[in-house]
């Protein structure tokens, strides 16, 4: 590792290979979110928001499509996070603890429901919760020691874009639902 902290890999110069570390590894104990934390944390937003944006603003049959492609991310990127709440408990001395194993289901449930449910309307509320879920979830994990010290204040700022997003794609979509038989027009 060199002094900037940046390692480097020498197994194109003939040398033993070395793994390449973008951080002294030190994340756990920061307050503030590291660079690249931030970056990747918040580019996974964006096509949320602009899903959000765009399923608002299409006409409604074209923002469907839009809707759906924003629901299968926002369902995979939940599924997502319920990984990395899980792999922070394979830290815990003698196992992971029953709490931690409810609060990785609590956010794995909604994500996978969200991409098997037909009902976009249910969809997008279970969406909405898991993500609520996420934030109230790693902020506690992170004050208590078992995320890194950062998601306290980042969590809740960066989940309350999926909230809002998903909360105004139910919101666009509360008439026409796909939940049920279409009214009869006479």
């Amino acid at each position: 590792m060199n002094d900037t902290g940046i390692g480097t890999s020498n197994a194109f110069q003939g040398g033993p290979a070395r793994e390449m570390h973008l951080s002294r590894g030190t994340e756990d104990g920061l307050a503030r979110t590291p660079l690249e934390g931030f970056f990747f944390g918040w580019l996974a937003m964006v096509p949320m928001i602009v899903g959000a944006l765009l399923g608002a603003l299409l006409p409604r049959r074209a923002g469907r499509g839009v809707a759906m492609a924003t629901r299968l991310w926002g369902g995979g990127l939940l599924c997502f996070l319920s990984g990395v709440h899980r792999g922070y408990s394979f830290r815990e001395k003698g196992g992971p603890l029953p709490g931690e194993i409810g609060g990785m289901l609590a956010i794995f449930a909604p994500g996978m429901l969200s991409l098997l449910v037909p009902f976009r309307r249910l969809s997008l509320l279970m969406l909405t919760a898991g993500y609520a879920a996420t934030a109230a979830i790693d902020t506690q994990s992170a004050r208590r020691g078992e995320a890194p010290r950062f998601f306290a204040r980042l969590r809740p700022v960066q989940m309350a874009v999926p909230v809002t997003a998903f909360g105004a794609l139910f919101w666009r979509y509360r008439r026409s639902s796909g939940n049920g038989p279409r009214p009869t027009r006479p």
